[in-house]
């Protein structure tokens, strides 16, 4: 199985909440904006995030917005071929 593709596989193993706030890094939203709008301390953002990195096997942070918005990019592809 190709990284991505081992990536993609794993974001099944997120929370409803993980995936929330991954989709919404994705959609380009900073963890200000996603805090404010799930009514969340930023910090409770960034542990999410820091548990999202580790289900995925990101190296870092800096790898979760390319993948995250990979992912919202294949999810809108796959609901336009729906």
């Amino acid at each position: 199985m190709s990284e991505i593709g081992a990536r993609r596989h794993g974001v099944g193993r997120l929370s409803e909440r993980e995936l929330e706030i991954f989709c919404l890094t994705g959609h380009g939203h900073v963890v200000k904006e996603i805090a404010t709008r799930l009514a969340l301390h930023p910090k409770t953002v960034y542990t999410y995030r820091e548990r999202i990195c580790a289900k995925l096997r990101l190296q870092s942070s800096a790898e979760l917005l390319p993948a995250a918005i990979q992912h919202v990019m294949h999810e809108a592809l796959q609901d336009a071929r729906a």
